[in-house]
């Protein structure tokens, strides 16, 4: 049955047009990695708005589903999420995303000086350790300050949820540990393939 015979089957028995658009409401879906290695999404979540408010809530249904513990937590810059996190699973360790962190970074830097900064952003995030790291990151702001100097206050004021990796052997991190785009990309094939149905909703009946 297609949406169009659904619609004519509801028009039939209440006698109106049924077809009303359900207003774009954000859907999140995390995305865990167990001790096998193997992913798995633990559940979808639709809310009107994101912020460290929902993600709690997530968190918090999580834990009382029975999700003890998490490793190690890697997430976007969302204000107030790290807290969120800390808050429900104390001895997690936070990973922010470093794409979203070039992402942010590279918002308003000229066309002209992307590709030099981000050269120099990979130095940081490819390092040795942890502590050639942060000397990458002082080059970066000896080098780069006098023209985005918030780029250098962001990554500083954020170190210690960027240097996680650093904590593990380079041959096991994995790209998982460094981005969430692996999330991303689920809440974008959920979109897609839900996208056919966003106009099954309708007005309720006045019986």
């Amino acid at each position: 049955m297609i949406v169009r015979d659904i619609q004519a089957h509801l028009e039939k028995i209440y006698g109106e047009a049924t077809g009303y658009i359900l207003p774009n409401r954000l859907s999140r879906c995390p995305v865990g990695v167990n001790f096998q290695g193997k992913k798995e999404v633990l559940g979808f979540w639709i809310a009107d708005t994101e912020g460290a408010k929902f993600w709690m809530n997530v968190l918090s249904e999580l834990k009382n589903r029975g999700e003890e513990d998490i490793l190690i937590a890697c997430t976007d810059g969302l204000t107030g999420f790290p807290d969120a996190i800390r808050a429900v699973y104390p001895e997690t360790r936070i990973q922010l995303c470093i794409v979203h962190m070039i992402r942010n970074s590279t918002k308003y830097v000229s066309y002209k000086d992307i590709k030099s900064i981000c050269a120099d952003l990979k130095v940081i995030y490819t390092a040795a350790s942890e502590k050639t790291g942060r000397e990458a990151l002082e080059e970066f702001g000896t080098t780069w300050n006098s023209r985005y100097p918030m780029i250098y206050r962001a990554w500083l004021t954020h170190w210690e949820d960027l240097n996680e990796f650093f904590n593990y052997p380079p041959d096991h991190v994995s790209g998982n540990q460094k981005c969430i785009n692996q999330m991303d990309d689920a809440d974008s094939r959920l979109g897609n393939g839900t996208q056919p149905i966003r106009h099954l909703f309708w007005r309720p009946c006045p019986l």
